[in-house]
């Protein structure tokens, strides 16, 4: 085979490739997922302390919210029980969350993405959730 044919397989190749990764992108399914294979979104949230200690005659303690994301345009956390916005960004370093109680919150990390290739429909995609809860002693 000349140069031309070993071009062209490679430019075929590299273009499956391509479509593949959006595909999975677009297609992956799940409303709960930390990734989807290599090429689609993928996300980590944590929060310190956990649990966070309730002070004596206090109702809440504090706990600290930090997310990264990878291959992702957007992405905001939620509170999961208030629907309620706690931050938006790729990634969020030492958040305070100053309103935790012995019930706790979960806090999700989600991003956007259409709904699959061919639709201008929006769906939000939870990356990865943590839950806080306060404890007394």
């Amino acid at each position: 085979m000349n140069n031309k044919g070993f071009t062209s397989i490679f430019l075929l190749l590299v273009l499956v490739i391509v479509f593949l990764g959006v595909a999975l992108y677009y297609f992956g399914g799940g409303t709960n997922i930390t990734t989807i294979g290599s090429f689609g979104p993928a996300g980590k949230i944590s929060a310190s302390p956990k649990p966070c200690i309730i002070s004596p005659g206090s109702g809440n303690c504090t706990s600290y919210i930090s997310w990264s994301t990878s291959r992702v345009r957007n992405a905001c956390v939620y509170i999961r029980e208030t629907g309620q916005l706690f931050g938006c960004g790729l990634s969020g370093l030492r958040q305070k969350a100053d309103f935790i109680g012995e019930s706790g919150f979960n806090f999700e990390l989600r991003t956007n993405r259409a709904a699959n290739f061919f639709s201008s429909k929006i769906v939000s995609v939870t990356l990865s959730t943590v839950l806080v809860k306060g404890q007394r002693f």
